[in-house]
């Protein structure tokens, strides 16, 4: 569907800039078949100039930080910056680690950038102007989306801001207390709680038919009961039609896009305690036949051989990871030109069989799980 979207969905800093964002390509493709359009901002590729500034001041002061992950370091510290630095917050190791290498007031000069740059494409594509911001919290995408929630709200006080990414009831409650820009919190998966809102929000219902919502009623939190989900299989493929635009218009280098796939929700382990990624929701997956078709669909579409799933752990068990190797080998074996892999994969899943099945469907490079190194830490 297209036209003028009804809602804008964002992606922030520190999010890497050559991946679309999975949950935001999904949640479009998800609900503009339904009637909502959506357009996916990503944030992560316009502020690319001005937070890759700060790559080349790093890696000028000293050839170690050429080593490390500079667009996520700065990017958090951005963020960080922009939060607390009006709020007479005690300095950081992140505060000393910059201004060892940049003055106050270069440092200022970085961060009013990124600043001009929010506020001028915020105005200059009328994001305050739509009916419904959403922004995921997840991990450390919470500090640039506060940011950019605030200057929303500031520019417009009566759009609806929806908060996710959010793993469990609870969270969703915390988030909401600590951001009163937030209008709305949905915890778990989002498709159908987000449809809900937004048709409630349209028609004037009573949002206690939402599942998975928390909410201003109108100061208190209220939260209500999550709904059963329908099978993996039946969702549309993800939507990545806005993030093309953005690279070409922002990203002057010629990059490696990998397309992220999700070909499962949730975790099968689910219970390791220093793990980030645990959620309170089930587990479940798609079929491998299902996986290859939006390999294919992806692939015809973007003119793109390169994948990252983004599952928590792909295999799931050995039979099925076994036939999704086959039919991975397979669908490059159709075109005679093989497609790129990468994954996060448990060593209980290595064996002599499946290294060489892995080498075979070309995966690029794959990230061992060990889940821990001591059992105390998985009870």
């Amino acid at each position: 569907m297209r036209g003028e979207p009804l809602m804008m969905l964002h992606c922030a800093p520190p999010y890497r800039y050559d991946h679309p964002n999975a949950a935001l390509g999904y949640l479009k493709g998800f609900l503009e078949p339904l009637g909502i359009p959506v357009k996916n901002v990503y944030w992560n590729l316009i502020l690319y100039k001005e937070i890759m500034n700060w790559e080349e001041r790093m890696a000028s002061s000293h050839p170690v930080f050429l080593k490390l992950d500079a667009f996520y370091t700065t990017a958090t510290y951005v963020s960080k910056y922009l939060l607390t630095k009006s709020r007479g917050f005690t300095k950081t190791p992140f505060d000393t680690f910059f201004s060892s290498f940049l003055t106050e007031e270069e440092i200022s000069g970085l961060i009013a950038s990124v600043k001009n740059k929010i506020d001028w494409y915020i105005k200059e594509n009328n994001l305050h102007k739509v009916e419904y911001a959403g922004f995921t919290f997840k991990t450390q995408q919470w500090l640039m989306n506060s940011y950019i929630v605030s200057r929303l709200k500031e520019i417009n006080p009566d759009i609806a801001v929806i908060i996710g990414g959010i793993t469990n009831q609870d969270q969703a409650k915390r988030f909401m207390r600590v951001f009163p820009q937030a209008d709305f919190a949905i915890w778990g998966e989002g498709e159908y709680p987000l449809f809900h809102l937004v048709e409630a929000l349209k028609e004037g219902e009573d949002l206690k038919k939402v599942p998975q919502l928390v909410y201003r009623d109108p100061d208190n939190v209220s939260t209500y009961q999550s709904q059963e989900h329908v099978t993996l299989d039946e969702y549309p493929f993800a939507d990545h039609s806005d993030y093309f635009p953005t690279l070409r218009q922002f990203v002057p280098e010629n990059i490696t896009v990998f397309i992220p796939i999700w070909g499962s929700r949730s975790c099968p382990w689910n219970k390791c305690k220093f793990c980030v990624d645990n959620e309170d929701y089930q587990y479940r997956t798609r079929s491998p036949e299902n996986i290859v078709e939006e390999i294919r669909f992806q692939s015809e579409k973007y003119n793109i051989d390169t994948f990252a799933f983004v599952d928590s752990e792909l295999p799931g068990n050995k039979n099925r990871f076994k036939t999704l190797l086959r039919h991975l080998i397979q669908l490059s074996a159709e075109r005679n030109e093989p497609y790129q892999f990468f994954g996060e994969i448990s060593p209980i899943f290595l064996n002599p069989e499946t290294v060489i099945s892995l080498r075979l469907a070309t995966f690029l490079g794959i990230q061992i799980g060990f889940e821990a190194v001591t059992d105390t830490l998985l009870e």
